[in-house]
């Protein structure tokens, strides 16, 4: 696929889910046109203290980050769409995609996280997004927080 072609669909992607957020939060959603592209937004004082994290994976067909091998014994297929604290921006370490998070530092693919906020289905709108970002009917996490980074599993 061309860069151009990935591009365009990042950024298609990209206007899709800021729709379907945008009716979640008081707080904008943003997402980043860079690479990698980054969505970020939500309210870092809504109180949301659910335990959020696993592995963070990449999508470069579609632009996200997700969380897989999500705690609690969900099946494999499963992940969900990390939305970032405010201000989080997309890096890349040795040609590995991440993003640095305001007050904590950098998450980079491949590694295992831990932070906390919550877990929301979107509304506001129906869901056109590619199914490797969000599989409609599912949650995605809302991050207040991230605490912890790590080569290894920090949840069960």
């Amino acid at each position: 696929m061309s860069a151009w072609v990935a591009g365009s669909l990042r950024n298609v992607t990209a206007a899709c889910l800021l729709l379907v957020l945008a009716g979640c939060t008081s707080t904008d959603i943003e997402v980043s046109s860079g690479y990698p592209s980054v969505i970020a937004g939500g309210d870092p004082n809504s109180g949301m203290d659910a335990e959020v994290g696993g592995l963070l994976e990449y999508r470069e067909e579609v632009g996200c980050f997700v969380i897989v091998d999500l705690p609690g014994g969900a099946s494999e297929s499963s992940f969900e769409l990390v939305v970032w604290p405010p201000g989080t921006i997309g890096v890349v370490r040795d040609g590995v995609p991440g993003v640095d998070v305001p007050d904590f530092g950098e998450v980079l693919a491949g590694q295992y996280f831990l932070g906390g906020g919550g877990h929301l289905t979107p509304t506001g709108g129906v869901l056109a997004l590619p199914d490797g970002c969000y599989a409609e009917g599912t949650e995605y996490a809302l991050l207040d927080v991230v605490t912890e980074v790590s080569e290894e599993p920090l949840i069960n």
